[in-house]
């Protein structure tokens, strides 16, 4: 018995002893441990330049990623049978007639001069000439049109990189130009506003209570809650407070206007969510309206429903500037919802 115990010692000394062997003695243990710190250290560093990297690289592509701005323009109003239209330009405040922002005047049909103006500011990857059956479906209801590109669109001064402050520079010197130089009463203006121009249309329309209304299509609610639904989890390690160079907060503007409002968003955008519109108008005044077309997406509210996207718009503008109610009767409630 006792030989047979001296057999199990002997062999748990041989087990032990072959961790020498294997390079696990205690001094070797203590180099393991050092060899694991570095590799932890190692890790972090690569982790932590990652890290820093994707920052990096979101906050130094932000123009593309946010504004996407383009030069093309692609046709003109006279491609779809609009005539009585002319190039204009006009100049931003403070840069001494420098910068100008190139546009398109569209006269209405049928009302003449005294017809409501609607002032159309478009959306990121976008240009004048873009969207021009959304322009001519606004133009059928009978007003005039300014739409121009901001700075870094189209032909707009070159090439240079737009920015929140930049844009809505734009909008104010859109604006100057109907009031100032056109001569345009505020009362007879309406601001229409789709995707990023939704939320430079809000910024505007806080800084002009005189405006007869606003009209957005399928815009956010701020650029923080855009990047949150966008990205998810992705970049909620990251201080997005910080790193966004733009706050487009329109969520935290909406409820200081006191103009008639109108929102307009299709149920099946993929690009920014309906929510966001509802949201903006659980926010905003009790006359805000919300029009929701249930098998729009971002783009083409207008184009699925021309009929009653006509009619809703043109009712919308004649109260707001003659003060005749808006008329949505005959319309199917499967086709939208309005609130």
């Amino acid at each position: 018995c006792l030989a047979d115990k001296s057999a199990d010692i002997d062999r748990i000394d041989v087990w032990l002893s072959s961790f020498d062997v294997c390079g696990m003695g205690k001094d070797d243990r203590h180099t393991g441990m050092k060899n694991w710190k570095r590799r932890a250290l190692v890790l972090l560093g690569i982790l932590g330049t990652i890290y820093v990297g994707v920052g990096v690289y979101f906050w130094s592509n932000q123009t593309q990623i946010v504004f996407m701005p383009v030069a093309a323009i692609v046709r003109t109003p006279g491609d779809l049978g609009v005539d009585r239209y002319e190039n204009v330009q006009f100049p931003v405040a403070g840069s001494a007639g420098e910068i100008q922002l190139d546009g398109v005047w569209i006269e209405a049909g049928g009302e003449g001069e005294q017809a409501p103006v609607i002032l159309y500011l478009h959306g990121n990857n976008s240009t004048i000439g873009k969207n021009p059956d959304r322009i001519k479906r606004m133009h059928q209801c009978g007003c005039h049109l300014l739409l121009f590109d901001y700075r870094g669109y189209g032909k707009s001064y070159g090439t240079i990189e737009p920015s929140e402050k930049k844009v809505n520079e734009d909008a104010e010197a859109a604006w100057d130009y109907l009031t100032e130089e056109e001569g345009i009463a505020p009362s007879r203006i309406v601001i229409y506003g789709h995707s990023l121009g939704g939320a430079i249309a809000i910024e505007l329309a806080s800084h002009h209570p005189d405006a007869a209304g606003l009209i957005t299509e399928s815009t956010f609610t701020s650029s923080l809650d855009m990047s949150e639904w966008k990205y998810g989890g992705l970049l909620q390690i990251f201080p997005m407070d910080w790193l966004l160079q733009s706050d487009f907060d329109s969520i935290g503007t909406i409820a200081s206007l006191q103009i008639p409002i109108l929102l307009i968003h299709g149920e099946a955008d993929p690009k920014v969510p309906h929510a966001m519109s509802i949201q903006l108008h659980d926010r905003a005044s009790r006359s805000a309206e919300l029009l929701l077309f249930s098998d729009a997406d971002h783009s083409n509210c207008g184009f699925h429903r021309p009929k009653k996207y006509r009619q809703t718009v043109k009712g919308f503008v004649d109260r707001c500037v003659k003060g005749s109610p808006i008329n949505v009767t005959n319309i199917p409630e499967s086709d939208f919802s309005i609130q």
